[in-house]
Order: C-alpha cells, then sequence, then structure tokens
C-alpha cells in the first residue's frame, strides 16, 4: 500500500525545491552552471539535475550552449501575469515616461516587498550618464528613496519589525545603520510626502521618491527620478521633488484617491 502522506511530503519538497531554483536567478544574475546552482540551492547534483530537467521541458528554464541555464518564456509568461493584475504599472506608465522626460533622467516604480524595493518599471531618458537599473532589481528599503517613502506609510512599530528581519546594510557612509536614525527621518518624510536618497545606496548617486496611493489610501507604490549627484543637485532638487510629488498624486488619481492637495515643502 502506498503512504500517500509520504508521497505528498516528497512532492512538496521537491516543488519547494525547484521553486529555489527559480528564485537564483535575478536581473543581476541572469545566468548559472549546474555546479553554481548546487551551492546556491544546497542540493545534490544529480537531484538538482532532474529538477533542472524537468524545468527546462515545462519551459520555466533555458539551457545554453555553455551548458548553464537561464529563465525561459514560461517564467516571462508567469512574472507578466502578476504585473498584469496590478492597477498601478498601467495607471503609472503614462506619468512615468512623462517624467523621465521632463526631468531628463531615469524615472522608475517600486513596490516593497520583505524589507526591500523590487522595481517593476523602469523608463529612461536616454541622457549620456543615467542610472541603469533593472526591472525586478531589489535594494534595501532603508537607503533608497522608494523604500523609505514606503516604510513612512508603516506605523513605527511595523517598520521596526521589517528592519530587524531584513537588515540594514552600510552600503555608503551615509547609509542608515539604526532603526532609530530612521524612523526619525521618516517622520520628516510623513510631513514632507517624499524621501530623499542622498547618495546612501551608491556614492554618486541621488534619487526622489513620492508615494502611490490607491483609492483606500495605502501607499501601494512609489515612483522616482534618480540621476548622478552633479546633476540632482541643490539647484535643481526643488524642481525634481515638485515633479516627483505632482506624478505620484496623477497616478494616486486614476485609482481612485482623493485628498486635498498640499503645498510642497522642500529639503
Amino acid at each position: 500500500m502506498v503512504d500517500e502522506s509520504a508521497n505528498a511530503n516528497y512532492q512538496v519538497r521537491a516543488l519547494t525545491r525547484g521553486l529555489g531554483v527559480l528564485a537564483c536567478f535575478t536581473p543581476e544574475t541572469s545566468r548559472h552552471s549546474l555546479a553554481e546552482l548546487a551551492k546556491l540551492v544546497d542540493v545534490p547534483k544529480g537531484t538538482l539535475y532532474r529538477l533542472l530537467e524537468t524545468l527546462r521541458a515545462a519551459e520555466f528554464l533555458e539551457q545554453e550552449p555553455d551548458g548553464t541555464y537561464t529563465l525561459g518564456i514560461k517564467a516571462f509568461e508567469v512574472g507578466s501575469a502578476y504585473l498584469s493584475k496590478l492597477d498601478f504599472p498601467q495607471a503609472s506608465r503614462r506619468a512615468l515616461e512623462e517624467l523621465a522626460a521632463d526631468c531628463r533622467e531615469t524615472a522608475s516604480l517600486g513596490v516593497l516587498n520583505n524589507g526591500e524595493v523590487v522595481y517593476v518599471a523602469i523608463e529612461r531618458a536616454q541622457r549620456e550618464i543615467g542610472i541603469q537599473s533593472q526591472i525586478g532589481t531589489r535594494h534595501p528599503a532603508s537607503c533608497t528613496a522608494l523604500g523609505k517613502v514606503l516604510l513612512a506609510d508603516l506605523p513605527d512599530a511595523e517598520v521596526v519589525a521589517v528592519l530587524e528581519k531584513a537588515g540594514m546594510p552600510e552600503l555608503t557612509e551615509h547609509s542608515h545603520t539604526s532603526p532609530e536614525t530612521l524612523l526619525a527621518e521618516l517622520i520628516t518624510v510623513r510631513r514632507r510626502g517624499y524621501a530623499v536618497d542622498n547618495e546612501e545606496r551608491a556614492y554618486g548617486i541621488k534619487c526622489i521618491a513620492a508615494p502611490i496611493h490607491d483609492a483606500a489610501g495605502r501607499a501601494i507604490a512609489a515612483i522616482s527620478v534618480s540621476g548622478p549627484s552633479f546633476r540632482v543637485s541643490a539647484d535643481t532638487l526643488p524642481e525634481l521633488i515638485s515633479a516627483v510629488v505632482a506624478a505620484a498624486a496623477a497616478v494616486s488619481r486614476r485609482l481612485g484617491f482623493r485628498q486635498a492637495s498640499q503645498p510642497v515643502e522642500a529639503e
């Protein structure tokens, strides 16, 4: 007699391992060898090879001529299906394009996930020096404008819980490394309605972000403009802040959010 519970446990474990393999592929590391994946997911090579062949047959993975693996068309379709269920990427597309064109910098749309910001849309302004993040890129919320403006929508206790779980890496000397200093800044972010990344994630890069609210008033995403610090300067910052806040407000209105307008407080 077949032990159905044992068989079910095996199937769940195999699925978990397969999903773990797919999670190894990111915009920064889009291909892996069998040996690399074996180290990343801590699975014996024989077992891993069977998982990879199953994923390849289902078109979630493709094998390149050099033997390495990359994501396949089915992975793209699943990711596209996730984005299609969200209203804000579609509602924000025009605002993102206009923001990038008006500011002549890179405009991005991000969401908060497990203490990190995930980029879900990017529009580049085709300047000679720009920010080259990719859709799907993740950065710590504690040292990004997108992350800080989304954290500002949460109660302090929840912010602390998120930071304790995700960590607060010191990417530059300007990065927040303690919840106390970040919470103090979030008070200002809430009052102003926008956040600034002042070379906190990377030297030479500055960013301004404002929240996108849904009809219930929740900050479900944020929109930003990023550029080299010599262009995002004290002279240009007020104009960039106004543009970002206006773009976020326009998308929020399309999503049904209604709030009396407030004057933008400068840095």
